[in-house]
């Protein structure tokens, strides 16, 4: 999977977000919040060019989860990226 453009994860707004480093096609940067640890780990993962199977397996080994949670967690995760064309 590709993000449609670079990101940097920083402290922003009272959160933590993925900026991007580009101009998104409206002329701004991109701002994705990431609500918390677990978004940021599926974020970076996604960065590094991982699918869905790659991310879920990954995150297994480091969240004590059910696979088919987890599965149903980063699938939405990514539908809403999708959403706002982001990947």
């Amino acid at each position: 999977m590709k993000l449609k453009y670079d990101f940097e994860i920083t402290d922003f707004m009272s959160g933590v977000c993925a900026v991007s480093k580009q101009l998104g096609e409206n002329g701004k940067k991109v701002i994705v919040r990431l609500g918390n640890d677990t978004a940021v780990r599926m974020f970076t993962l996604i960065q590094e060019g991982n699918e869905i199977p790659d991310i879920v397996s990954a995150m297994l080994k480091e969240y004590d989860v059910e696979e088919d949670v987890l599965r149903d967690e980063v699938e939405k995760f990514v539908a809403l990226l999708h959403k706002d064309n982001i990947v």
